[in-house]
């Protein structure tokens, strides 16, 4: 869908772990980090 939206003209800003940071800017998008770390999500649960 991000793609979609980015070739239709919008700016699209992923939000979400540093780990992933490359990947999503590789698509050519904005990237923004969540705090914290994946790991202490899944203890919070």
């Amino acid at each position: 869908m991000s793609l979609g939206l980015k070739q239709a003209g919008y700016t699209i800003k992923i939000v979400t772990y540093s780990i992933f940071e490359s990947w999503i800017r590789s698509y050519g998008f904005d990237f923004a980090v969540i705090e914290g770390s994946t790991n202490s999500r899944a203890i919070a649960r």
